[in-house]
Formats: structure tokens, sequence, C-alpha cells
């Protein structure tokens, strides 16, 4: 696609245009799923780890999620100004670095911090079999878990 896109525009700067694009949609999404009050980290957060796949209930978990998705929103917004200014100031060269240093190092750092984040603000939620008040658990001598009359 890029290098479609840079033969039809008879410029090697049109090669960056896609990813450019890319960027801009990605950070639109992002921010439009933080106003609509679904951040999209949540449903990430859920597809990786079944503890998470309550996490629009849980304050805590809700709030990593929104800090999670404002991070990558962040990472694409960032890709989009500094590309999007190197390429109307037609600097293939520097569109090229830019887009090696805004690649995998800043993806990288993104994955750290939104394991940072859902680390720190999101507490597993413990699974259902593994609350004993909740299912046929282990009953623990001493303790009432499963009511009155037990």
């Amino acid at each position: 696609m890029a290098a479609f896109v840079a033969s039809r525009t008879h410029s090697a700067e049109g090669f960056f245009l896609p990813s450019i694009a890319k960027n801009a949609v990605f950070a639109a999404v992002g921010l439009l799923s933080l106003l609509v009050r679904r951040p999209l980290a949540g449903y990430v957060m859920a597809a990786l780890d079944p503890r998470y796949a309550n996490w629009r209930r849980h304050a805590d978990t809700r709030r990593a999620a929104v800090w999670a998705t404002g991070v990558w929103i962040a990472v694409f917004a960032v890709r989009f100004a500094v590309q999007g200014l190197l390429y109307l100031a037609g600097e293939s060269g520097w569109l090229g670095a830019a887009n090696i240093a805004l690649g995998l190092p800043l993806f990288g750092v993104a994955i750290l911090a939104t394991f940072a984040i859902v680390r720190r603000l999101a507490p597993r939620q413990p699974a259902a079999d593994d609350d004993p008040v909740a299912g046929d658990g282990p009953v623990v001598e001493g303790t009432v878990l499963d009511g009155p009359g037990r």
C-alpha cells in the first residue's frame, strides 16, 4: 500500500502517508473510546486475561483501562504529529529515521507502561473457581464460608 501511494504521489514522502493516516485514525478511535467511556485497553485486558472479563464493574480496573488507553493515544498522536510535520516539510530522510525511532522502541515503552499501569491500578480479580464463597472451593476449618447452619 505504501509503495502504491509513493508511486502515485511521485515522492518518497508518499511512502509514509498510509502510516501517518493509520496513526491519526488509531489516535482518534482511542480518544473516541474514552469519550464514550469504553476504553479500548479494557477490552484488550479482558481478551488477554479472563480475570479482567468484568473490568467495567470494578473502578480500579476501569481506571487502569482509561490510563492504558491514554498511553496508546499518546503513542499514536506523537507518531502522527512528528511524521506529519516531517511529511509537510518534505523531509523523506528524517521521515525514515522517525519511522524507526517511533516504531518498535516507542511500542516497547508503551507495552511496559501498559503493564505497569495494569499491575499497579488494576488488582487481579479472583476467578470464580478461586473464590471459595462463589463456588465449591475448599472449606477452611473454623470459618463460616457457606452461611448459617454449616
